[in-house]
């Protein structure tokens, strides 16, 4: 029944392709009425995609390509266009694969998978490299940079375009193999050397890609795929820099901080780090561009910006707003340290100075913003725990 479904639905794909082919806007594929071939008859459709012919399935691990070069030289003798050719021939390759495995019993979709997650993937990866080796038997290796190929044999085309095929593959790889065993750590119950192992496998990943590549091809996956170019990204978003800027800042951070935040063994080493960063950053940048990169980096600058999103103020009164809500986090902190007043009158002189920049706010960007910020006070950290609570 389910190699019934599965060839059904190999079909239904052979037919979506082909009609996406004669359809799509490159007219040099498009068929007329006077080079489209006409449908041969029965007797002469090629024995090779006759869905009898594959009742028992196919052996992988014998050479398959003798049988599909002979329906790669029948539907070309049939005159269809080599897009199309190449397409069913690909649907074929995958109907044997499926057909070749043996039934499944019924779903147990009540029970943990008796199969492990690095297992099945490991599975996966090499059956892709054989419908891969498959194609290239049958095409050359001009295959390879065939755009209706490029999910198989570029699959990390759209963020590592710079990289060849094999390399592709191979990081693509290592990638799907770390990912399922991190995945097989979070089955278990998590403890702290489980944390570590997690460390440890993410850090074998990073050797495994830096051995992969040049100096050159991983600085520029650093750039892409790393841990500190993602937090960069969000933390930068309401940041205006060029590419160069951000190639620069990130290099200036990778010295010091390291790619994945996993070089220092405490938060304090981790923040000294961040504070030579930031002073070699403030020599990059102008003091007014350096004061605009701070403020992106602050959450609640990001809060405020959602606020005044939200309620239609401008940048310049969200700056402003940010400088009161800073200002008045500073003097309540300052307030933790002044051993003059007692604990009431900290209390008393927090919840004035809140209300103080609550009726700033007010003044600068209207009602519903200080009520917002009023609202949002635990978020935006003023105060701390809460109103007048030191």
């Amino acid at each position: 029944m389910i190699k019934n479904l599965v060839i059904v639905s190999l079909i239904t794909l052979n037919v979506s392709f082909a009609w996406y082919l004669l359809n799509r806007p490159d007219s040099a594929v498009v068929a007329t009425s006077q080079n489209q071939p006409e449908i041969p008859p029965e007797s002469a459709i090629p024995r090779e995609i006759s869905a009898s012919s594959y009742q028992t399935g196919i052996d992988l691990t014998e050479s398959l390509s003798g049988d599909h070069a002979d329906l790669v030289s029948q539907l070309r003798s049939a005159g269809y266009d080599e897009d199309v050719v190449r397409g069913i021939v690909l649907a074929t390759i995958e109907r044997d694969h499926f057909l070749s495995q043996p039934n499944k019993g019924p779903d147990t979709y009540w029970l943990r998978s008796d199969t492990e997650p690095e297992e099945d993937t490991q599975l996966e990866l090499t059956w892709l490299n054989l419908k891969r080796q498959q194609l290239r038997d049958i095409f050359g290796d001009e295959i390879v940079d065939d755009s209706l190929f490029e999910s198989l044999f570029k699959p990390l085309n759209n963020s590592l375009p710079f990289l060849s095929s094999d390399k592709q593959i191979e990081i693509y790889e290592l990638q799907r193999l770390n990912q399922a065993k991190t995945v097989a750590l979070s089955t278990v119950g998590y403890i702290s050397e489980s944390r570590d192992d997690r460390n440890r496998i993410r850090q074998e990943l990073q050797d495994q890609i830096r051995d992969t590549l040049s100096s050159e091809e991983y600085f520029e996956y650093q750039l892409r795929e790393s841990r500190l170019a993602r937090v960069m990204q969000y933390s930068m978003s309401t940041f205006d820099y060029t590419e160069q800027e951000f190639r620069d800042l990130f290099e200036i951070r990778l010295q010091n901080e390291g790619s994945e935040f996993n070089q220092y063994a405490d938060r304090q080493a981790q923040r000294d780090q961040r504070e030579v960063s930031n002073a070699q950053i403030k020599d990059y940048l102008t003091t007014e561009r350096y004061a605009e990169y701070t403020r992106s980096l602050d959450p609640t600058f990001r809060s405020i910006q959602s606020i005044g999103d939200r309620y239609g103020i401008t940048d310049n009164e969200i700056i402003a707003v940010y400088e009161v809500t800073t200002q008045a986090k500073t003097d309540i902190s300052d307030l933790r340290g002044n051993e003059g007043l007692s604990p009431e009158e900290r209390h008393d002189r927090a919840n004035e100075i809140q209300e103080e920049s609550f009726q700033e706010i007010e003044n600068i960007a209207g009602k519903e913003t200080a009520d917002s910020v009023r609202n949002n006070y635990r978020r935006l950290g003023i105060g701390g725990r809460g109103p007048g609570r030191i």
